[in-house]
């Protein structure tokens, strides 16, 4: 799951105050044609089967179910920690230590976000084992970091970026007289991290925890390559063999555990220190000495390492050493993947302008509903939002199944607050007078919102089509269950090369998926540090 633009507003304009009324029908018109299909049948997934109680749960056993449960959460609460742990600390080193290279080494870490997890899966699964490729650089026999440990790794190692970027942005917004002021009283520099630092990042480390664990909820790659079974490769499996139904009571059970997680962290949110505003001096950094500046070093060394350059080299030596058939049909699938994945950026984009417009100049509890449902579905795990509307395409709307019009509809609800956000940032930016201008000059509403306040906020929707596209570009579960027949992406050939035992075809197309988004994704996630820098 990519995480939406970190300066996503909700709420008027900062400018004028917003026009009153519930605004334009064609808005709402569009928001409910593509939100509803999805709403509407998980809220009838999670009713049927809460109604069904025990009953529905009776093909899985209770005994599995449990099972499935402590694994779904432990897995989550493991990664978290210690992607927490491994994303704050780097985020202190690079900027509250005078560690040498720091900007380089906050590129470095953040670089492995361009890797899906199970990109990262697949390429630990090809370092060790009886073929790995670390073993026979090394000679040893480590073992496949398979089950739950393989994936922890790889859930803790590609998702740690994320929350070094959310920490490097708080560190850098902060008032550093505070800490000055408490350096100044005789504190060392864990004492002013622990009593001064610590509670103005616990909002920062709330939604950490919540980004890092609904991922690891939600996920389904990583854990279905490493054979650990969850509620994600459960629901899939009993797909696979066509118990729809058992499929649909344990993906209800999965978006119940989401809401309450999402509960439990906003609850957390609520009690925790708000931040200190930026004082705009510059930082006293924390003085390393030999054995603790060595100490750094290592750790980043050992981190960029791990999650950078291994990965890198083990898909390139494994692409090597496939055949030449690891590139046949190559080129159709990553074709497959930029079409598929430029239409749903494009299509979010268009729905994303009424539903932002909606969100931030008509400000209602309507439209406050509206913006909860759509981060809601974001939140929840994409295999189930999936099956929601696979569901819905056999109940409701049985033409559209396995068409392309069907999975570009399941990106779109999925991803649209990532478009959202951008176009709200801009449009929070745009003073509603300029359109009453237009509108003073003889042209209607939408003529003057289309004609002036479009151009104005273009860099916006700019990101919003760029965001959806680089996250649809790495999507596995939607398009394994949506996809029409025929249609190959980079994604699924990585999973079915991957399940066919194919580590050279697999490699091969991971390669290409990474060279598709390593740049803007680069471009994108370093463009809040610029923004953040003092």
């Amino acid at each position: 799951m990519a995480a939406p633009p970190a300066s996503a507003h909700r709420g008027r304009s900062r400018l004028l105050p917003a026009p009153r009324g519930l605004g334009p029908i064609w808005a709402w018109v569009t928001a409910v044609v593509v939100l509803a299909p999805a709403t509407g049948t998980l809220v009838w997934m999670v009713l049927f089967n809460a109604g069904q109680g025990a009953d529905a749960l009776e093909s899985i056993g209770l005994a599995r179910t449990v099972e499935l449960l402590g694994n779904t959460v432990g897995l989550a609460a493991t990664t978290a920690a210690t992607a927490v742990a491994i994303g704050v600390t780097s985020a202190w080193l690079v900027t509250r230590t005078d560690l040498r290279g720091r900007p380089i080494w906050t590129v470095l870490v953040a670089l492995p976000i361009v890797f899906p997890s199970y990109v990262g899966a697949l390429a630990l699964l090809g370092s060790f084992g009886p073929s790995g490729v670390v073993n026979e650089w090394l000679g040893t026999s480590i073992p496949k970091p398979i089950g739950f440990v393989g994936s922890w790794l790889a859930l803790s190692l590609f998702n740690a970026p994320y929350v070094f970027l959310l920490t490097v942005v708080a560190l850098r917004r902060m008032d550093r007289s505070l800490e000055e002021a408490a350096r100044g009283l005789g504190l060392g520099p864990w004492a002013v991290f622990r009593r001064v630092v610590l509670p103005q990042l616990r909002p920062t480390l709330a939604a950490s925890v919540l980004l890092v664990a609904l991922y690891a909820v939600a996920d389904f790659g990583a854990v279905s390559f490493m054979g650990f079974d969850t509620f994600t490769r459960a629901i899939y499996s009993r797909f696979r063999i066509g118990d729809v139904e058992s499929a649909v009571a344990i993906a209800a059970v999965l978006v119940l555990i989401t809401i309450v997680l999402l509960l439990l962290v906003r609850d957390a949110r609520k009690t925790s220190a708000p931040p200190s505003a930026r004082s705009g001096r510059e930082p006293v950094l924390v003085s390393l000495g030999g054995l603790a500046r060595f100490g750094a070093g290592a750790f980043l060394t050992t981190l960029v390492g791990v999650s950078v350059a291994l990965p890198t080299a083990v898909l390139i030596t494994w692409t090597l050493q496939g055949s030449s058939a690891s590139w046949t049909g190559l080129a159709a699938a990553a074709f497959g993947s930029l079409g598929v994945s430029a239409l749903a950026g494009g299509a979010a984009t268009v729905v994303a302008v009424p539903v932002a417009l909606l969100v931030v100049r008509y400000p209602s509890r309507w439209s406050g509903s509206l913006d909860r449902v759509q981060w809601g579905l974001y939140s929840l795990p994409h295999l189930a939002v999936a099956l929601a509307l696979l569901v819905f395409a056999l109940r409701v709307a049985r033409p559209a199944y396995q068409t392309l019009a069907l999975l570009v509809l399941a990106f779109v609800t999925m991803f649209l607050p990532q478009a959202t956000g951008a176009i709200a940032d801009g449009l929070h930016g745009v003073s509603p007078r300029l359109e009453e201008s237009a509108r003073s000059l003889g042209r209607g509403p939408a003529k003057a919102f289309t004609s002036v306040t479009l151009p104005i906020i273009r860099p916006q929707l700019a990101t919003g089509a760029l965001l959806v596209f680089l996250t649809t570009v790495k999507e596995l579960p939607a398009t394994l269950l949506l996809r029409p027949t025929g249609l190959d992406t980079l994604s699924v050939r990585i999973w079915s090369a991957t399940e066919e035992g194919l580590l050279g075809r697999a490699s091969a197309a991971a390669l290409v998926l990474l060279a598709v988004s390593a740049l803007p994704m680069f471009l994108l996630s370093t463009r809040d540090l610029r923004r953040a820098r003092p």
